[in-house]
């Protein structure tokens, strides 16, 4: 099977194949699955997998196996910036006959992003709801996200892509 063989792959059988614990070398003792528009996310503790569906929406377009891989590459890459010890890296995905195979290059057919599983209520929505974020925790986020802002060095078509007209084309588009 060829790299861009996810595309040819029945959804109904990846689904199948992400939930099934032999597929992850750590063969976890549950995996749960939740898709996004653009992604299927599979919860393996203390790992989560992320591999993003062959879709085109306009505004981006992953249905080339290539293009999938450069985009995991990117999200590790911007993501690791501030999370440096969550995401892990990118890993290979083999299509085997007896299923997917994370973390395995034998026959490569797609790749994941693999971060290490957050706990549940150490997310802030979580935190929120519960009224357990502290002054100390906003002041503590907001040094750390103004610092990292300050670094940042504006590029031209970062600039071009935030203009009025740019982001109402996308608006229209997406309307």
């Amino acid at each position: 099977m060829d790299a861009a063989a996810c595309q040819t792959v029945d959804p109904d059988e990846w689904i199948a194949y992400l939930q099934d614990r032999c597929a992850y070398p750590h063969r976890p003792e549950t995996v749960t699955l939740i898709q996004t528009h653009i992604s299927y996310v599979a919860i393996a503790p203390p790992y989560v997998y992320k591999i993003k569906k062959p879709v085109d929406l306009g505004f981006l377009d992953f249905t080339d196996a290539q293009q999938r891989q450069h985009f995991c590459r990117r999200e590790v890459d911007l993501n690791r910036r501030l999370c440096p010890d969550i995401y892990e890296g990118v890993v290979p995905v083999s299509l085997t006959q007896s299923g997917l195979a994370f973390e395995d290059a034998t026959h490569t057919v797609e790749h994941a992003v693999k971060m290490k599983q957050l706990a549940p209520d150490g997310f802030w929505h979580t935190r929120l709801e519960k009224g357990r974020v502290t002054g100390a925790d906003i002041d503590g986020l907001v040094l750390l996200l103004s610092s990292f802002y300050r670094e940042q060095r504006p590029r031209p078509e970062v600039a071009q892509n935030g203009t009025v007209q740019a982001i109402n084309a996308v608006i229209a588009e997406n309307v």
